[in-house]
């Protein structure tokens, strides 16, 4: 059976189903805010040239202070610094300072300061060993004096216990192979190389000088050349002859003036004998030298039994 439905119940489920209708809008989303940028990213390209300056300013002022004492109250900390943990080594810090300090600045090397770093304090570490066992292989725990006129603490805190191991001798041993490690670390040399370079420098007075090759002279295109022209002419000369163009050229002997006397003697002896062959060359017209060439061709007809 079917029931009425009052006006306001209509209403208002007709204005329930418009709002159903209505798309929903969404709320809008707040935007992220941008993450900071950290203090130490944005100083960490000047990190670099900040160390180079020190490095360069710190050299400079301990030069003031150990060379010429006259730096002050700052002076004279970097003194008694220096001196106490590097010893008579102290003398070489501006020098040390100011070559690490330009290389930051100029930004050379980069890919190879690691290695350099780790060769250069193998390298002082062996000097300052060194200079500790010259200095009589002082205790670290004797006072500033003490090591101050050696290699400092840290050439104190190698070369005491070593020497003490090893013998002064042995340790002096372990830090001569230590400075020449770190030299190679340092330089980035192979010890192959390093050998090599050194056994041409003491066997170069021994290598004679091998003479320089001499320079070929350079060929002039376009001219003719003459050691190419006579094989030309030599073709073209046998040519002719094998065409007939010229007559062949003959090897002739010629007897000199002095022989042609000589012949005619001899065949005026030979005449009484071989009356009808040969005749006197005095007589003849003929050449000395065609005299048997004529003789003979007088009479064609005479065999050869007769002569």
């Amino acid at each position: 059976m079917a029931t009425k439905t009052s006006p306001s119940r209509r209403s208002s489920s007709r204005a329930s189903s418009s709002r159903s209708k209505k798309p929903s809008h969404a709320p809008a989303r707040k935007k992220k805010a941008q993450p900071k940028t950290p203090v130490h990213q944005i100083l960490s390209p000047h990190a670099r040239d900040a160390l180079g300056i020190f490095l360069v300013v710190l050299a400079l002022l301990s030069v003031l202070g150990l060379w010429f004492d006259g730096a002050g109250s700052v002076g004279d900390f970097l003194t008694w610094f220096f001196r106490g943990a590097w010893g008579v080594a102290a003398m070489t810090f501006p020098f040390v300072g100011v070559y690490w300090g330009i290389l930051l600045l100029r930004d050379t090397a980069r890919e190879e300061r690691v290695r350099m770093f780790i060769g250069f304090s193998v390298l002082g570490a062996s000097i300052l060993g060194l200079l500790s066992l010259l200095g009589g292989s002082p205790s670290p725990l004797l006072g500033y004096d003490a090591v101050a006129g050696s290699g400092g603490v840290f050439g104190a805190l190698l070369a005491h216990p070593l020497a003490g191991v090893i013998s002064p001798i042995g340790a002096a041993i372990v830090f001569l192979g230590m400075l020449m490690l770190g030299a190679l670390i340092f330089t980035g040399t192979p010890i192959a190389t390093a050998w090599s370079t050194l056994h041409d420098f003491f066997t170069a007075a021994d290598v004679d000088e091998e003479p320089e090759p001499e320079e070929e002279e350079p060929v002039q295109i376009g001219f003719e050349q003459p050691e190419a022209a006579a094989p030309k002419k030599e073709r073209l000369k046998h040519l002719k002859e094998a065409f007939g163009l010229v007559a062949p050229e003959d090897d002739v002997v010629q007897l000199p003036e002095a022989g042609w006397a000589a012949e005619a003697d001899a065949v005026d002896a030979l005449a009484p004998m071989f009356p009808n062959t040969i005749a006197p060359a005095t007589n003849s017209a003929v050449a000395p030298g065609n005299v048997f060439s004529s003789s003979i061709c007088a009479n064609p007809g005479q065999s050869p039994d007769h002569w």
